[in-house]
């Protein structure tokens, strides 16, 4: 790693400047400037602009390469001006113009003599904007690079980048030779001699406040302490000081620059470390934005090998520097760059019960003496701890971090052990490997009984899942930095996160190596499909995410392997490899404490699932892999690890989790691995989310065709198949929530049974399994209360049922909720919308179609559907219709429940209709008919969420006035029943049941029908459709003895929600609510301000109530003691209430209670003048005894 963190670049490109040039003439330096640049992304450029940072820029000139002579010839020629390492090369068109080259050979040369050829020609853009990467199987060591077009569209023209190593020609860790002079030591240290440790640098915060040190290590790169860069301690601007010596006094070497960027090790928390402590991964980076001046006062450090023995060198002597205090908790920093020697000291040392008593960790190091006297302090935080090679040069071995006090015995400096941290430097500054690429082969490890000890740190995906940090369980995949990949069944016992914890970069379990780290994990979700096997079966979807609290150091030997594609496929016979940490046969009683591979080759199903194997058991999610004879294997403890193939770039991807087998390594049983490709839907859905809802994967054909089409696979994504038994499809569904899907309620008329029922969602060909699919049980089927079946010349009624899915859908691009509309989502008349099924292609169809289909259909209005020429007025309120007078398009048996699906201006889509009923199918003047949606959110919202207890407000609609006369808020008086006699408002009521309504006897004639009366629930306006109205039959009449109340009995239940619940009842006939004084309302549609006439909204009015006593005086005597009274204010008098308006009173809890029944509208609650009502406790046995 040391020779490639310093690149001193300097590109010289010979090409075509300008677009004129003859290919004879290209040979113009194009002037490239010298630029620090890192390793992993070698570009060149000859131009320079705010575009293109100074070590990214490209290679076009004015536009680009265009050589325009059309000669087999013409190359391109880059001179590195040095030896390089080659490891890929990305090309693009022309910025501008459609030219660009399709296909390229590269040559390669050390002294631009002799050319080494590829034999290869690689596959260039597909337009000029298209960037196309080439890897090269191994590092290619050059000076110089030609590019060779074969192929090209219209014209030759090309940008390119190239990615690879330099060799390092500079020098780090090389001080000045100067003389040093005896100066006096400040508190165990020395002044240093200006400028003779030309990487120290000073972080220095606004105002020239000195706040810590660090350290160059490359021209844009200082490392320093986590603490000093985290905004935690100081959100103040930071400032890097190169050069600098004398803090107060200018020396002439001195460059200000700042960083643009900082990066912080991912494992530091941000919380100072404690007096016990140091905390853990204190180390942080700063990118300059522009890059350092090196010169012999100012040059970087070098950085040590992964294998450096530095910190274990017990006794060696260092040297930390810095501008800390002189003295413990000084008062001010020294102005003077210090420098003090201190001997290494073991981590055994360090951790005894005098000194640390435990608290270092691997990732630390220790430096100083047993009595104290020399150390860093405060101030000196992020600064270098320095020790000399064998060559003379010094190495980066520590950061200053903490320490108990300054130089007190047996508490040694504490520093961040840099070669445990090259890692996070390394791919900070030069970002990690792509994902599946394996950082050496192990084939070449002496083979063991059904595997081998891998190479460590060769699977770098591959992490150790350990219970309380030290107990290995399973294993599992890397596939993001903060994203893990295992099995479900690993968590059956424990699935509490912080119960568990990850060991990234593992190989000896026994023994640190230096690239581990544990890393806790914030949530594990399982999906929702998980069954757990048997012995005979592999159970389902036994899959789980581990999201890790915070991301783990990708570097090359730890990052993620690379997902399939849906489309990814390899044949039987392919090998592949196996990992982990499991048993090394049956009857082990260990696991084995090394990472161990073995390969196994991919079986076919049919071998997998033949009578001498698996005999069937194994579905369509999992694979199999091993060896007929048995003897190379996965087993117990390897579980959740990654089965990995090598695609033919040389990078593997995660065929398959670790799952299941009968014992290990038998003979024809095979091992059980989930195929990872079917869960990609779930990891989407878990790593990114799933869209909003109505939103498709693709846009719709424009292209129309007589009668429909096959839908885009999976681009209705809210799509679901309903199926009997698992294989009959009988109707269609739409998702509205993971667990919750719409349909028609004449689909269950032959068989309600849920445990008869299946959905498939991410269903598009019905024949054939393409990998979205997921197959879920019911749980529940509620139809409308309010269905009923329509004939051949009407539709019925509420033709609706919500299904409940046994477990949520897995949710994501091809599989989430069309969006429900609002009750004021309207569409005009002639709007395209869409209607999608596996129905009947035409009326006389005896088949189904085993794709999905899709038509549009335009939106008609309800006249024109209830024309005497097409449905003569059959189709009521709640239902809409689409399609064409001239037929053609439609949907047909089969659609039914599906969605009829309208887009809205946002580009979502909004489940407008549900399939219902028609006159055949796609016949002239006989539109198809679907439920109209709005109308069945109460339902909707009944169903999925419930409904609010008795008593309960709705009071979430437009500014009116809360407690005032006058008109209420619409639905804020949920239980208010408009009662109609023969279609005419007769009086009032309230909603005291699902099936039951009380009003005054006075509203009601025993002789009556009771079929001449229909309640209305949900009514404000009675003259306007506002789309929470109910309609529902009385079935009986039930009159109180005494005369006192009538009761309603309802043909069925009330929907129940927000805007339509009960009113609550007294507890008791002896309970004292409400008492004189309170503060009441009486509502209805009929009071004083329309002189007796009835009012188009529903009114309220605030009354109080008055004691029984004074209100009988006030009448002579003549009040019941059934009966009680209300009065209300002088400005606000309530007279002509009509019968049976409800009187309401709220409990200290919110909720109102029923007090009382208008009985007749012959008062005026004036003052002096009481209003009286029927005392609702003194009826309540005959109301429990008549609902009971």
């Amino acid at each position: 790693m040391a020779q490639c963190l310093a690149l001193f670049l300097l590109f010289a490109v010979t090409g075509c400047a300008s677009q004129s040039s003859a290919w004879s003439q290209c040979n113009k330096d194009l002037g490239l400037q010298s630029f620090w640049t890192p390793n992993s992304d070698v570009t060149a450029s000859s131009i320079l602009d705010s575009f293109h940072d100074p070590g990214q820029a490209r290679l076009h000139g004015k536009g680009a390469w265009m050589p325009l002579v059309q000669d087999s010839e013409q190359f391109l020629q880059i001179d590195f001006k040095g030896e390089a390492d080659l490891s890929a090369v990305a090309v693009q068109g022309h910025p501008k113009y459609e030219y660009w080259v399709t296909k390229f050979a590269l040559s390669f040369s050390l002294d631009g003599k002799a050319w080494d050829e590829l034999h290869e020609v690689f596959n260039g853009s597909k337009s000029n904007n298209d960037v196309q990467t080439v890897y090269l199987p191994e590092l290619t060591k050059l000076r110089f690079l030609r590019l060779k077009p074969t192929k090209w569209h219209a014209a030759i023209a090309l940008r390119m980048e190239i990615y690879g190593c330099m060799k390092d020609n500079s020098r780090c860790g090389d001080r000045p030779k100067t003389p040093h002079s005896r100066q006096k030591r400040i508190v165990g240290g020395k002044s240093a001699e200006p400028n003779s440790w030309p990487w120290q640098v000073e972080i220095a915060k606004t105002g020239n406040k000195h706040w810590c040190g660090g350290a160059i290590i490359h021209p844009r790169w200082i490392l320093t302490a986590a603490h000093c860069a985290d905004p935690f301690y100081s959100s103040d601007p930071s400032e890097i000081r190169l050069g600098e010596h004398n803090r107060v006094k200018l020396d002439g070497y001195e460059e200000v620059l700042e960083g643009d960027r900082y990066f912080i090790h991912p494992g530091f928390k941000h919380a100072r470390p404690s007096y016990v402590s140091p905390g853990n991964f204190d180390i942080a980076l700063y990118h300059l934005k522009r890059p350092a001046t090196f010169h012999s006062r100012v040059s970087p450090v070098c950085m040590p090998d992964e294998d450096s023995t530095f910190p274990e060198n017990v006794g060696r002597v260092c040297v930390v520097t810095g501008w800390g205090h002189t003295v413990e908790n000084g008062s001010s920093f020294s102005d003077i760059l210090q420098e003090n020697q201190v001997p290494i000291v073991s981590r055994d040392e360090c951790n005894k019960k005098d000194s640390y008593d435990g608290h270092i960790n691997e990732h630390f190091m220790c430096a100083g003496f047993e009595g104290g006297g020399k150390d860093a302090c405060q101030g000196d935080s992020g600064g270098p701890l320095v020790c000399q090679d064998g060559s003379g040069k010094w190495v980066l071995t520590g950061v200053v971090t903490w320490g108990v006090g300054c130089a007190r015995p047996h508490k040694y400096g504490v520093y961040a052990d840099v070669r445990r941290l090259l890692p996070f430097i390394e791919s900070t500054m030069y970002g990690h490997p792509e994902c599946g690429i394996r950082t050496e082969s192990s084939f070449e490890i002496a083979r063991v009984v059904g595997g081998r000890e891998a190479s460590p740190n060769s699977w770098p995906w591959q992490v150790d899942l350990l219970v309380n940090g030290t107990l290995h369980l399973c294993g599992g995949s890397l596939i993001a930095p903060s994203y893990i990949v295992t099995s479900a069944h690993c968590f059956l016992s424990n699935s509490e996160p912080s119960q568990w914890q990850v060991r990234v970069g593992e190989h000896n379990e026994s023994v640190f190596e230096g690239f581990e780290e544990m890393i806790d994990i914030e949530n594990i979700t399982i999906h929702p499909g998980f069954t757990l096997g048997s012995y005979n079966d592999p159970g389902d979807y036994d899959i789980a995410i581990i999201q890790l609290k915070r991301p783990a150091v990708f570097h090359k030997r730890v990052h993620s392997i690379c997902l399939p594609g849906m489309e990814t496929s390899f044949p039987a016979g392919k090998t592949c490899f196996t990992t982990g940490w499991g048993k090394q046969n049956e009857s082990s009683t260990e696991y084995s404490k090394v990472l161990r591979e073995v390969e196994v080759d991919l079986v076919s199903k049919e071998v997998c699932n033949s009578n001498i194997s698996y005999q069937g058991n194994i579905n369509e999610r999992y694979l199999c892999a091993g060896f007929q004879e048995g003897g190379k294997d996965a087993c117990f403890g390897d579980s959740g690890g990654p089965l990995a193939c090598q695609l033919g770039n040389g990078s593997y991807v995660l065929t398959g989790v670790v799952s299941w087998g009968k014992g290990c390594a038998r003979a024809n049983n095979y091992g059980v691995y989930l195929d990872v490709r079917f869960m990609l839907p779930f990891i989407e859905n878990t790593l990114y989310g799933y869209p909003s809802c109505g939103l498709r994967p693709v846009s719709p054909p424009m292209s129309r065709i007589v009668g429909g089409r096959e839908g885009i696979p999976n681009s209705w994504p809210w799509q679901v198949d309903l199926l009997v038994n698992g294989t009959l499809h009988l109707c269609g569904g739409s998702l509205i929530a993971p667990s919750y899907i719409v349909t028609s309620a004449h689909c269950f008329l032959s068989n309600s049974e849920p445990s008869q029922w299946q959905v498939r969602v991410g269903e598009h060909n019905e024949s054939v399994f393409e990998g979205f699919e997921e197959m879920i049980d019911i749980e529940n089927i509620t139809i409308h209360p309010g269905f009923t079946l329509g004939s051949y010349n009407d539709p019925g009624d509420y033709d609706i049922a919500i299904i409940q899915l046994k477990r949520p859908a897995v949710f994501h691009k091809r599989v989430h909720s069309i969006c429900l509309p609002g009750m004021e989502t309207s569409f005009p008349a002639g709007k395209t919308c869409f209607t999608t099924g596996w129905g009947k292609q035409n009326e006389s169809s005896t088949e189904y179609s085993k794709v999905l289909r899709e038509v549009e259909v335009d939106l008609v209005s309800k006249e024109v559907c209830n024309s005497n020429i097409s449905y003569q007025g059959n189709i009521n309120e709640r239902y809409l219709c689409a399609g064409f007078q001239e037929g053609g398009k439609d949907a047909c048996f089969g659609d039914s429940g599906g969605p009829l699906a309208c887009q809205l201006g946002n580009g979502s889509y909004v489940l407008t209709g549900v399939v219902s009923w028609g006159k055949g199918c796609a016949r002239a003047n006989n539109y198809g008919v679907y439920l109209d949606v709005r109308f069945m959110l109460p339902f909707i919202e009944n169903t999925l969420y419930g409904y609010p207890t008795c008593g309960s407000r709705f009071l979430a609609t437009p500014n009116l006035p809360v407690g005032n006369a006058g008109e209420a808020r619409p639905n804020s008086w949920p239980w208010q029943v408009d009662l109609l006699f023969r279609s005419s408002h007769a009086c009032s009521g309230a909603l005291i049941d699902k099936s039951w309504i009380i009003t005054s006897v006075e509203c009601v004639n025993a002789n009556e029908k009771p079929q001449d009366w229909v309640v209305r629930l949900g009514e404000h306006r009675r003259m306007v459709l506002e789309g929470y109205e109910e309609t529902i039959k009385v079935q009986e009449f039930v009159i109180d003895p005494q005369r006192h109340v009538a009761l309603l009995k309802i043909e069925r239940i009330a929907v129940l929600h927000q805007r339509v619940t009960t009113v609550c009842l007294p507890a008791s006939e002896d309970y004292e609510f409400p008492v004189n004084g309170s503060s009441c309302f009486v509502t209805g549609w009929k009071f004083n301000e329309q002189q007796g006439n009835i009012s188009d909204v529903l009114i309220q009015s605030p009354v109080q109530l008055a004691s029984r006593e004074l209100c009988n005086t006030s009448y002579q005597g003549v009040l019941s003691q059934n009966e009680g009274c209300v009065y209300s204010s002088v400005d606000n008098p309530v007279c002509s209430v009509e019968k049976g308006a409800p009187l309401v009173c709220p409990r200290a809890d919110g909720q109102f209670v029923l007090a009382g029944v208008v009985s007749n509208e012959n008062w005026c609650s004036n003052p002096g003048k009481f209003g009286v009502f029927v005392d609702i406790k003194t009826t309540l046995p005959f109301i429990r005894g008549s609902i009971m």
